[in-house]
């Protein structure tokens, strides 16, 4: 701990508060041609996404479904722009 009684890390966070560097992410992130942090907020997405299906599938179901249909819009619109 330190001197103002909080446990120290080892990586201070980066952007969002994600930790340090992550070489899976990073591999991840070469192939797919987006950034590490892109990677790794997408996982967090999908974890949160696990904990709601487990509540309510057909919830989760739904934010899927309006996220993807919004990603997919703005990609296109990108298109005509």
């Amino acid at each position: 701990m330190d001197g103002k009684g909080k446990f120290a890390t080892s990586e201070p966070p980066g952007q969002n508060g994600l930790p340090g560097i992550n070489p899976t992410a990073e591999k991840q992130a070469a192939e797919e041609g987006v950034g590490e942090h892109t990677v790794r907020r997408n996982a967090k997405f999908a974890e949160g996404i696990d904990v709601i299906r487990e509540h309510n599938p057909d919830l989760a179901t739904a934010i899927l479904t309006d996220y993807v249909m919004k990603k997919s819009i703005n990609s296109v619109r990108y298109l005509f722009i």
